[in-house]
């Protein structure tokens, strides 16, 4: 495992990411934008990714609106907008490959690309979402 991540109990938190208590993640790029994704724990719980629907680009959306579907074998999530955003992007190789976000879902396994609409607040630190990592697991 790289310098990269803070392992907790078989699941990695991303050092360079912000959190929702929704397990969704954040990371700004070079351009001002957000990558955006879900945690290694969201897709662990999901199991098998098998699809994802996303919105249009262009679309935009409120904090906490459900925005985009993620679809397994066990069960079916929605993932909620950390913040007030416009979709720049979709990760377009899911449709093909959805099971990208199993193996990878801090990289390739990505979910959007966005843009703030609004203020960014209310994420965890990577410290924060793992002490919040800890409760969910303490409750299983």
């Amino acid at each position: 495992m790289s310098d990269e991540y803070i392992e907790v109990e078989g699941y990695l938190v991303r050092k360079d990411c912000l959190y929702k208590e929704t397990h969704e993640w954040v990371r700004k790029n070079e351009d001002g934008n957000y990558i955006l994704g879900i945690s290694d724990y969201a897709v662990k719980m999901l199991k098998e990714i098998t699809y994802v629907e996303f919105p249009d680009v262009g679309e935009k959306f409120n904090a906490g609106d459900a925005f985009i579907v993620v679809e397994s074998l066990k069960a079916s999530g929605d993932v909620y907008a950390p913040f007030d955003l416009e979709i720049v992007s979709v990760n377009e190789s899911l449709e093909d490959e959805p099971e990208k976000m199993n193996q990878d879902p801090y990289g390739e396994g990505y979910l959007a690309i966005v843009k703030p609409t609004g203020a960014v607040e209310g994420l965890l630190t990577p410290e924060e979402y793992i002490e919040k990592l800890k409760e969910y697991l303490k409750e299983e």
